[in-house]
């Protein structure tokens, strides 16, 4: 039930929506680039559509000719007076006779139906077949966008909440190109015909009818405003559910493990609450809008009706024109509160509009301002990497990396240890761009990495990561993403280099199994190999194995181990690991301690190799 707190807060002013959640028709224009590439199936859509609005404004002047020309056989004068203006007064006689015959009549109206019908199919059709493709255009372009976004802000929000972003928004605009946008051009061009032809058959209650008109003015304003804040708001509450809901499913060994079901579905009832509350206020707003534009529409009908019939007892008007008039009166008033409706109806869509265009404002990563000069894409890469005076905090006050400068020669191992949080990881994410040092450079054979193009750079770069991520596809798929020009006998060598071609060969579909989402129905060794095999296609002359061998079984790791000899042969290569065994292979260790380097050599990891300590 809704308490009288809750309506009064639908009605504050305080609802009004937020200057940048402000959605308009005027904004529109943002969006133009994807109906660019269909905008003639588009514009043949609206002359249909036009053209079927034009033939049903003229049904109701069906009921002056019936009752003026065929039943009381008065009115002729207008006819001559037309035929007159027109130039064809010698026609006229045959006119009158044709508006007089029943036949006539209902053959015009079986006729005009007919087109009705016809071109409203294909009208349907090409819109059908517009709005698909402006959402398909839509979301390829917008998924492309976030994609490229930098990695902390995809850091920063939960995957089912851009995925609501991506998904429930993109839906919402099906209803603005389809049925919203063809019933607005609809009732649009009758309520243009419509009141033409009103004006023909009475300007005085025309323009009466005109004056009422801005009572529907206001009672819209009064109500889109607030409707639209409260959309925007339904649909944040909408994706905030779905985060929930995901992050939940995600995690459901956890849950389960902790026996937490209770607990989970308490949080997500909180949510769908939120959700619930926002919603049901829009609901009403809807509602009290509906009845509103009613009422107004209901006042002015009896205005035209009461000083209709005073208009037709002093014989300003015959019968015929006033049972058009107010035919006319009747559906124009329609077309008004259609269109009204509507454009409150459209605040859902224009709040997913907002949503999305805030998206594309944001610029992606690889967008760098102030540069005027192309980034680079060297045609060679020897693989020698220089990190030099590079200091690095994620948040202000909170050093990660202080001054650090090391160097690996091309197809040198470089050892990377410490404890957990000392930056390891970090160094990674500077060499692959994810972030920009704050102070000092980064250098790829001798030039700094911001010079040169970040997707060419990443393709330089092969990664073997501690937490494994494969897609619900195939195993040759997974393998093959390191390198899509792959062959299926790349992709069997490959997986021999990394000591899993044996195992795969015994899966139900071999190389074609699909295994699971995230690879779950593979163990966590093949899961590893798999993605050193994907390492291996890739072929890449700077390889970072990131924790490759932990939380394995012994067996594994002997695998494992031996394929990484063979990866990083001939690669300048970055192991991060706390296993000294596997830390041998290294041609030294860098020892990250407290984010600085110091002078200390470590002698428990390697006899007779250089260490040296950060």
């Amino acid at each position: 039930m809704i308490r009288l707190d809750q309506i009064k807060e639908i009605f504050s002013t305080q609802g009004a929506a937020p200057a940048w959640t402000d959605f308009s028709l005027g904004d529109l224009p943002f969006f133009f680039r994807f109906v660019r590439p269909i905008w003639q199936t588009g514009l043949i859509s609206l002359v249909l559509a036009l053209a079927v609005s034009g033939i049903n404004s003229l049904m109701p002047l069906s009921s002056k000719f019936l009752i003026d020309f065929v039943i009381l056989k008065t009115g002729f004068g207008q006819v001559d007076a037309l035929m007159s203006t027109i130039g064809l007064s010698h026609y006229a006689g045959q006119a009158k006779n044709l508006l007089s015959s029943v036949r006539f009549l209902i053959t015009a109206l079986l006729i005009g139906g007919a087109f009705i019908g016809g071109a409203g199919i294909i009208q349907g059709i090409l819109m059908i077949r517009f709005q698909q493709e402006i959402t398909y255009n839509l979301r390829t372009s917008l998924f492309e966008h976030v994609l490229r976004f930098p990695l902390i802000f995809f850091r920063g929000k939960e995957t089912g909440y851009l995925t609501a972003r991506l998904s429930d928004d993109i839906e919402a605009l099906q209803t603005l190109f389809s049925d919203s946008l063809s019933q607005v051009i609809t009732q649009g061009a009758y309520l243009i015909f419509g009141m033409a032809l009103a004006f023909l058959l009475s300007v005085k209650l025309t323009v009466i009818f005109l004056l009422i008109l801005p009572l529907f003015m206001f009672i819209n304003h009064f109500f889109s405003r607030r409707y639209m804040s409260i959309s925007y708001a339904e649909r944040e509450t909408s994706a905030q559910v779905e985060a929930g809901i995901q992050e939940t499913l995600s995690g459901i060994e956890t849950v389960k493990t902790h026996a937490d079901e209770a607990g989970e579905v308490q949080k997500a009832s909180g949510r769908i609450r939120t959700a619930l509350n926002t919603r049901i206020k829009g609901m009403i707003l809807s509602l009290l809008s509906g009845y509103a534009v009613s009422s107004a529409r209901f006042i002015s009908m009896i205005v035209v009706i009461w000083i209709g019939a005073d208009e037709l007892r002093k014989g300003s008007m015959s019968i015929g024109d006033y049972v058009a008039f107010t035919s006319y009166m009747y559906f124009i008033s329609g077309a008004v509160h259609s269109l009204l409706m509507y454009q409150l109806m459209l605040q859902p869509s224009f709040a997913s509009l907002a949503r999305i265009r805030e998206l594309f404002l944001l610029d992606h990563e690889f967008i760098q301002t102030g540069r005027t000069a192309a980034l680079l894409k060297p045609t060679k890469v020897e693989g020698a990497v220089r990190f030099k005076n590079v200091s690095f905090s994620y948040t202000p006050g909170q050093v990660i990396l202080d001054n650090i400068s090391f160097s690996a020669a091309p197809g040198e191992v470089i050892g990377l240890s410490g404890p957990s949080g000392s930056g390891k990881t970090t160094l990674i994410n500077l060499l692959l761009k994810f972030y920009q040092p704050e102070t000092g450079m980064i250098l790829l054979d001798g030039r700094n990495l911001q010079d040169l193009d970040t997707q060419w750079l990443r393709q330089q770069i092969a990664v073997v990561s501690q937490e494994v991520f494969l897609f619900n596809d195939t195993i040759e798929k997974n393998i093959r993403y390191g390198n899509p020009a792959a062959s299926r006998d790349d992709v069997k060598r490959a997986a021999r280099m990394a000591n899993v071609h044996n195992e795969i060969i015994q899966l139900l579909g071999g190389y074609d199994a699909i295994i699971g989402e995230r690879g779950l129905k593979l163990s966590a060794g093949q899961r590893q190999r798999i993605s050193i095999a994907r390492a291996f296609i890739r072929n890449a002359p700077v390889l970072v194995l990131d924790e490759p061998t932990s939380a394995l079984d012994s067996a594994s790791e002997e695998l494992i181990k031996e394929s990484i000899k063979r990866l990083a042969a001939d690669k300048t290569t970055f192991l991060i690991s706390h296993d000294t065994t596997l830390l041998e292979i290294a041609d030294k260790v860098l020892l990250i301690e407290k984010r600085v380097l110091s002078g200390d050599t470590i002698k428990n990891y390697q006899e007779g190799k250089e260490s040296q300590q950060f």
